[in-house]
C-alpha cells in the first residue's frame, strides 16, 4: 500500500522538541516515545472510555511499517480492551515520518 505526504500552504510546521530523555526508543534511537497522555471517563449510559495519546518523534532514519498496540488487562489478567493501529490514525508508518515529526 503506498503512502503519500501532502503539503498545504499555511502556517509553517514548527517541530516540537522535548526536554530530557525519551521514555522509550526503538530502532537504535531512530524512533522515540515522549509524553504519554491518559484519560478515563464514564458516559451517562455507563460506558467506560479510556483515551491514550502517545507522542513520537524520529530523526528521519526510521524504517519499516509498525503498529502500536495497547492492551488493557482486568484484575484477573484477562484482556478487557485492546487497540492495534499504525501511527497517524492508521495512515502513517514510521518509515514515512518527516524529521522530528510528532504523532
Amino acid at each position: 500500500m503506498p503512502y503519500y505526504h501532502w503539503a498545504y500552504q499555511g502556517n509553517p510546521y514548527q517541530p516540537v522538541t522535548y526536554p530530557g530523555d525519551p521514555l522509550a526508543t526503538f530502532e537504535s534511537g531512530a524512533i522515540r516515545l515522549y509524553q504519554p497522555d491518559f484519560s478515563y471517563s464514564v458516559t451517562e449510559s455507563g460506558e467506560h472510555w479510556t483515551q491514550i495519546g502517545l507522542d513520537w518523534q524520529t530523526d528521519g532514519t526510521a524504517q519499516g511499517d509498525y503498529k502500536i498496540f495497547v492492551h488493557i488487562l482486568g484484575a484477573d489478567g484477562s484482556n478487557v480492551a485492546q487497540a492495534d493501529v499504525r501511527p497517524g490514525q492508521g495512515a502513517l508508518p514510521p518509515g514515512n515520518w518527516a524529521t522530528r515529526w510528532v504523532s
